[in-house]
């Protein structure tokens, strides 16, 4: 998500979490 942080699953039990641009608002 744009200007957020993403919770993405990297296919394994491993999961990233992407954050985007400067701010950190989780959405």
């Amino acid at each position: 998500s744009e200007g957020g942080c993403d919770v993405v699953n990297t296919g394994d039990s491993t999961i990233a979490v992407v954050f985007n641009d400067a701010s950190f608002t989780a959405d």
